[in-house]
């Protein structure tokens, strides 16, 4: 039995020693996600909020969406709401597909899955918990809370 845990151990230790010269290999970021994730930085603020086919919040400057990098804030005038990471999942396909993964506040560890367009400064998704939705639509029928939302580019 020691000799057996010994080998094992001089195994791991082989395994963990570094290679002198060896440099780990990073992937090379896909074009597309770059450029997707690229149409998202910047201040955003609210259109409009649409659940169960009906509006259900209308126009308002100050509450913000923030993308900068793959970081989020969502913050109403100078109150931040909640804070997240962004998570290109397809940026190939229509309507393309995020996460976002709240960080902090009220939603803190949940995961919303998106799809979303980006159409010159209009920037909608539509976000699910427990499902992605199929289109940026909500219908009176859905089985679970699934929401529209849409901003519009602020102006410098």
């Amino acid at each position: 039995m020691i000799r057996t845990a010994a080998i094992g151990v001089a195994c791991l230790l082989l395994v963990w020693q570094p290679l002198d010269g060896v440099q780990p290999v990073q992937p090379k970021p896909d074009p597309s996600v770059e450029k997707a994730l690229e149409q998202l930085q910047g201040g955003w603020y609210h259109v409009s909020r649409e659940v169960g086919g009906k509006e259900a919040a209308g126009e308002s400057k100050d509450s913000l969406f923030g993308v900068r990098g793959n970081i989020i804030v969502l913050k109403t005038g100078d109150k931040v709401g909640q804070v997240g990471m962004l998570k290109i999942v397809d940026s190939k396909s229509t309507p393309k597909k995020l996460d976002l993964i709240i960080t902090d506040g009220p939603n803190e560890g949940m995961t919303i899955l998106c799809v979303y367009q980006v159409e010159g400064d209009v920037f909608k998704y539509c976000g699910g918990v427990k499902a992605r939705p199929a289109s940026l639509a909500t219908n009176a029928d859905d089985k679970e809370y699934v929401y529209l939302s849409t901003y519009k580019k602020l102006k410098r």
